[in-house]
């Protein structure tokens, strides 16, 4: 069976409905090609949803409750909808579902319920952003199923962000969510943060492949450093506002780094700022289609990340570094809030094969385990799929 099937399958074992009108929706996830660390300084990031995802099959129930199983887990979501919805009424995954529909419900009553069963392909705390995926999807449930049309794509991505915020307790930007959202197929979105605004650079990458190299190391960022580096982001912007008048971080030069007084702070700000310029320079190489630029501005972006921002590992170290001196690879950087997760690489189709059972080798040997590997795509954003 395919997903989908698999996704139909386990709704009709799973629902106490009549299952006559099945609805069913894709939500991508998503890769960075530039831009790390920058949605929540206020800069430019350069994403695309991906052609990997979650796939669900709804149906629609009478109960007044959101009810949502997941092939990945083992506890259900259930949403009531005649009560109020409370962060701590719900754990884990559930939490993403729940906040999607606490938002909503603030700005329009959902009054219609549904079950849903969700299958993935889609590796959870990879970096591949499955957690904007699920907030995504649901949230596109929500409108679809209750005919709510007073929300925009634009505003569900920020209630995305909220409820990833209040509900999960994780500080995110809003990149993700918009990324998962405005996907579009063979293209980057190139968003800038601040203003909220895009654009899409289209993105023909041949004769190179986009790779993701999952690490296979997770990492869940409400535990990890990401709220610390946020912190220390903040408080960077804090000290310079003193002696400039800027509104984010991405906004201040590298001669602005003598006024902080801290040498943490001074490699956060620098990765910032210089990541910030990387991914303006690779609009430019992608709209004159000058690949070789893209790839090097790749590898500088993860040095950065590596040295100024210390969010890489040695696992992902270790494919960037293999990647930059075999033939076939063009450019490597982690990808994600880093810890762990997945690194992504442009490799000449030509030698893709070689550089896959290589890379394979050289991983297992240096870190003692495998690493998987995935030729994606950009992709569509979220959407309900109708069948030819």
């Amino acid at each position: 069976m395919n997903l989908w099937e698999y996704a139909i399958d386990g709704l009709k074992k799973n629902t106490s409905q009549p299952v006559d009108s099945i609805r069913l929706f894709f939500s991508p996830g998503r890769v960075n090609v530039l831009g790390e660390h920058i949605d929540y300084n206020g800069g430019w990031v350069m994403p695309c949803a991906i052609d990997k995802g979650i796939y669900a099959a709804v149906q629609l129930n009478n109960e007044s409750v959101i009810r949502i199983i997941s092939q990945s887990h083992t506890e259900p979501c259930i949403i009531p909808l005649n009560k109020e919805i409370r962060a701590t009424d719900f754990f884990g995954w559930q939490r993403y579902p729940a906040g999607v529909a606490f938002q909503i419900n603030r700005i329009e009553s959902v009054k219609q319920g549904f079950d849903a069963y969700l299958v993935s392909n889609l590796p959870e705390g990879s970096g591949l952003s499955s957690s904007a995926s699920l907030e995504a999807l649901i949230g596109k449930i929500i409108l679809q199923t209750s005919a709510i049309t007073t929300i925009s794509d634009r505003q569900l991505a920020m209630l995305c962000k909220h409820a990833e915020n209040d509900f999960v307790g994780v500080q995110c930007g809003i990149m993700d969510q918009y990324a998962v959202i405005f996907g579009k197929k063979n293209a980057l979105l190139m968003l800038d943060c601040e203003n909220i605004v895009h654009e899409w650079v289209p993105f023909d990458s041949s004769p190179y492949r986009l790779l993701v190299i999952d690490t296979q190391k997770p990492r869940t960022l409400a535990g990890s450093a990401y709220n610390e580096r946020k912190m220390q982001c903040d408080k960077a912007l804090e000290q310079l506002q003193r002696v400039r008048s800027i509104q984010n971080l991405c906004e201040a030069e590298l001669t602005d780094l003598q006024h902080l007084d801290d040498y943490t702070l001074i490699k956060r700000a620098r990765h910032v700022i210089t990541e910030n310029k990387r991914v303006l320079f690779a609009r430019n190489s992608l709209l004159e289609g000058k690949f070789i630029h893209l790839g090097e501005l790749m590898y500088q972006s993860h040095a950065s990340l590596r040295n100024d921002y210390e969010v890489s590992c040695k696992e992902l170290d270790a494919i960037v570094d293999f990647t930059r001196h075999h033939e076939a690879g063009l450019g490597a950087r982690m990808t994600g809030a880093g810890f762990g997760g997945c690194a992504i690489a442009l490799v000449h189709e030509k030698g893709l094969e070689l550089y896959k059972e290589q890379l394979q080798k050289f991983y297992f040997y240096l870190i003692g385990s495998a690493c998987l590997i995935y030729e994606v795509q950009p992709s569509k954003g979220v959407h309900e799929f109708l069948p030819a």
